[in-house]
């Protein structure tokens, strides 16, 4: 009878320590735990809820009180921060990335892939100042009869005109980086 006695008792105090931990539904946490069931509840250890108050990320309140609902939120907020932040480009993946750019633009300009303004303004001149050159002779070519030819530098120089203001809207279009066909359309519609 005293074995069955004891053997209940424990039976009874085994079923008693799963009710304690296995809380009913409607029971209310505490407001203040201890440092122990503070770093249990947050899945840390001790050590690392000091280091986090030490960090200012959770709060403590009174010798070895927490708030349970206060400090669980921000150990979350933090976590979610965390994550975030690992997401983000640090200033040293920009500043890698910044170099990569550099890096390929000099290779497409070592591989003439692209130019420099400077370059592409410098033979745009010469290729209209040799135009332009062409352009004068033509009236001289083409006849000795000097009414004649002054008739046709008139239209020459007209032509010149023209395509001297085009050439200069070409140019500026450059500089500004807009493509040459806006400036097309600009003139089609102007």
């Amino acid at each position: 009878m005293v074995a069955k006695t004891t053997q209940d008792a424990k039976s009874r105090s085994k079923n008693h320590a799963r009710n304690k931990r296995a809380a009913p539904a409607n029971s209310k946490l505490p407001d203040m735990v201890g440092s122990a069931e503070m770093a249990k509840c947050l899945g840390i250890t001790p050590r690392r809820l000091n280091q986090m108050v030490a960090d200012g990320v959770l709060r403590k309140e009174g010798r070895g009180k927490f708030p349970l609902a206060f400090n669980v939120k921000a150990f979350i907020d933090f976590k979610v921060q965390s994550e975030v932040s690992k997401l983000a480009p640090s200033s040293a993946d920009k500043l890698t990335q910044r170099k990569e750019q550099q890096i390929a633009r000099r290779m497409a300009r070592e591989d003439r892939d692209i130019v420099l303004i400077s370059e592409a303004e410098e033979a745009l001149e010469e290729v209209v100042g040799e135009f332009l050159t062409t352009f004068s002779t033509l009236p001289a070519q083409i006849t000795r009869d000097l009414e004649e030819r002054r008739r046709i530098e008139k239209i020459c120089d007209g032509q010149r005109s023209r395509l001297s203001g085009r050439f200069d809207k070409i140019a500026a279009s450059l500089q500004q980086g807009r493509a040459t066909a806006e400036t097309q359309a600009e003139d089609d519609a102007g």
